[in-house]
C-alpha cells in the first residue's frame, strides 16, 4: 500500500500563525515564544531541534540500539564547549548554549550579515555515519520547510572542515522550564497563551505532513 500524500499548506494567506495574539497571549508577556518548535530561548537552545522530526536508523533493532548507544557517547570537550572561538566559514561560534546527544548548539554570529544566530554541530563521532549525517540534514530541511511565527528559522546547513552543522534564528528570552522550576505558575490565562502558541507551530508542521516527536517545555 502507498504512503498517503502529505498535506501540503493551502494556498493563499496563513490562517493561524499570524493571527493577533488574544488578551491572553498578550498577558504571557517575555515568555511567548518559548512554546514553538525550535524557538526557545538561548538559555536552552539545546531543545530546539534535539529529536525533532526525529527517524530511527535504518537497520535492525540491535543496530538500532548500538545506534543510540553511540549517540550517547558525546565527548566531554564537546559538551563543554570544545568549538568555542572557532571560525567556520561566514559564521563564528561563540558560547555553548548547550549540549545533548547529537551535539552541542553555539550561540554564533554570521559575518557577512552581522547577525546573532545559533548553530547546532553534530557530535563529531557521528558525523562519521552516513545515516547520521543524513538524519542531521533531513532534521534542518524538514524545520526549513516551515513557515511560522512559532517556529525557529532555519537558515543554512553545511559542513566545515569535516563538522556538520546547521545555522538557525537565535530567540533571546526566558527558559519556560526554568522559570516552572524556580517556582513561577502561569496564570490560566498565561498556560492557555503558552499553549496555544505552541500548538500553532505544531498546525504549521503538520501542514506539510511533518510530525514532532519530542515535545517539552
Amino acid at each position: 500500500m502507498s504512503e498517503p500524500e502529505p498535506t501540503s499548506l493551502p494556498s493563499g494567506p496563513k490562517s493561524d500563525d499570524r493571527v493577533e495574539p488574544s488578551a491572553a497571549e498578550t498577558e504571557a508577556g517575555p515568555i511567548e515564544q518559548t512554546g514553538a518548535i525550535g524557538a526557545v530561548p538561548a538559555s536552552r537552545a539545546h531543545h530546539s531541534t534535539e529529536g525533532v522530526f526525529e527517524e530511527q536508523p535504518p537497520g535492525s533493532a540491535s543496530e538500532r540500539r548500538r545506534a543510540v548507544d553511540t549517540a550517547r557517547r558525546t565527548t566531554d570537550a564537546e559538551r563543554a564547549g570544545l568549538y568555542r572561538h572557532q571560525v567556520w566559514g561566514d559564521f563564528a561560534l561563540g558560547e555553548l548554549l548547550g549540549a545533548g546527544a547529537m551535539g552541542a548548539v553555539y550561540r554564533g554570529q554570521q559575518r557577512s550579515l552581522d547577525r546573532p544566530v545559533a548553530i547546532k554541530v553534530l557530535a563529531k563521532h557521528l558525523s562519521e555515519s552516513e545515516a547520521f549525517r543524513a538524519r542531521f540534514l533531513r532534521e534542518a530541511r524538514a524545520i526549513a520547510q516551515i513557515s511560522s511565527a512559532h517556529v525557529v528559522q532555519i537558515y543554512a546547513a553545511n559542513e566545515y572542515d569535516g563538522h556538520h552543522f546547521f545555522v538557525m534564528e537565535l530567540v533571546e528570552g526566558t527558559d519556560l522550564a526554568a522559570r516552572l522550576c524556580e517556582g513561577w505558575r502561569p496564570s490560566i490565562s498565561e498556560a492557555v497563551a503558552l499553549v496555544t502558541q505552541a500548538a500553532r507551530g505544531l498546525v504549521a508542521a503538520g501542514r506539510l505532513g511533518i510530525i514532532h516527536r519530542d515535545i517539552k517545555p
